[in-house]
């Protein structure tokens, strides 16, 4: 057996030191999308559709609980039916599909609560989704939560746009 040159050598610790930059690199990435959004479900839009999920581990920080949809309309009809109620939607006859009654647990301890019925949603957006946002929360730290939503108005005409019930941190 022959001993390896100091070309080859190098050229080992090289590829191992990549494999562990690549390896680790990928787990940050998971990590910090697992952080920001630690909830991330399919949900249907139907009227009665009562979504829990599983519990998540918070920290002190601020949280927002939204739905999120494809944009796969018109930007400004998708937003009249997520909820951003103005003259244009009503002018536009575009009418308003989604609102949701929420809850945030610690066990069977409800933390916070609250309903869309009756208020303008706070929306995000990209090229290609977008957000209603529903309520926020503050996390105490090292507690395990569960959020649960009901949909209580038929929203089924956005079910086509892969909606999901999204918890994220609010970035400061």
């Amino acid at each position: 057996m022959t001993k390896p040159s100091r070309f080859q050598t190098s050229g080992i610790l090289c590829g191992v030191f990549m494999l562990f930059t690549v390896e680790s690199t990928a787990a940050e990435a998971q990590c910090f999308k697992c952080k920001h959004e630690p909830i991330v479900l399919p949900i249907s839009l139907a009227t009665g559709t009562t979504v829990r999920t599983p519990e998540f581990l918070v920290k002190n920080i601020e949280y927002r609980i939204g739905i999120r949809v494809n944009r796969g309309l018109p930007f400004g009809q998708l937003t009249c039916m997520m909820g951003s109620s103005t003259h244009h939607c009503e002018m536009a006859h575009f009418d308003l599909v989604l609102e949701a009654e929420w809850k945030v647990l610690d066990g069977d301890h409800v933390v916070a609560e609250g309903t869309t019925k009756g208020s303008l949603g706070q929306m995000a957006w990209s090229d290609s989704f977008m957000d209603r946002f529903l309520g926020d929360f503050v996390g105490e730290a090292n507690k395990k939560y569960t959020v649960e939503v009901k949909i209580t108005k038929d929203g089924t005409s956005l079910n086509e746009f892969n909606p999901r019930l999204v918890v994220r941190m609010i970035d400061f």
